[in-house]
């Protein structure tokens, strides 16, 4: 698998354009809704991507049978994060269930964390309520990128934001599935495609 153009990541939905440049999905459509033309020749593209399905593009679905939705802003409609994301939050999912599972709701209160170099053991409220914030957000979210833009998964609340703004929250969920194959995912838990490309 070719790596994409810009990020260069090898990317489980690719699209190669005319030119033969290859791009991550989303760093492509990230980028042509600024200019339409191909972002490493800069060769004019005739692609409409709102439109595009599975069928159209390079995909390979390597996950295992615990998958991560987001819901859709506009309706009750389920999607599936790509392969490399999907797989990416599961990991940490897993992390944050061993550290709760090894916490109790004080634990975490009376130990002592230094973050950049403040240790919060003098009894300062105020250093101590910001460096708990800082801990929070290294027990229970998750980091990730998709295209150009970062986002957080809170795993305490079960919902995503993009980092730079969290007002702008949605829905997601774990689930386990037997069967992958996108008509049954549609048929059965309502998933309409895989990170804005429909089945």
């Amino acid at each position: 698998m070719d790596k994409c153009n810009i990020c260069d990541k090898n990317d489980s939905m690719s699209v190669t354009l005319d030119c033969n440049h290859t791009f991550c999905f989303l760093c492509l459509k990230t980028n042509i809704k600024k200019q339409s033309e191909c972002p490493s020749c800069k060769k004019k593209i005739n692609i409409n991507l709102q439109n595009t399905t599975i069928n159209d593009i390079n995909y390979s679905l390597k996950i295992t049978n615990n998958i991560w939705l987001y819901c859709s802003i506009y309706q009750n409609d389920w999607w599936m994060y790509d392969s490399n994301v999907s797989n990416s939050i599961e990991t940490s999912y897993k992390s944050y269930i061993c550290k709760k599972e090894i916490s109790t709701p004080n634990t975490l209160s009376n130990k002592t964390f230094t973050f950049n170099q403040i240790n919060i053991e003098d009894g300062n409220n105020e250093k101590e309520k910001e460096n708990e914030d800082d801990n929070y957000y290294l027990l229970n979210t998750h980091e990730f990128k998709i295209g150009s833009n970062f986002y957080i998964i809170d795993f305490d609340t079960m919902t995503q934001y993009p980092k730079n703004d969290i007002t702008k929250k949605r829905h997601v969920k774990r689930i386990n599935v037997i069967n992958n194959d996108p008509i049954c995912l549609k048929k059965e838990y309502n998933i309409q495609g895989v990170s804005g490309v429909k089945f």
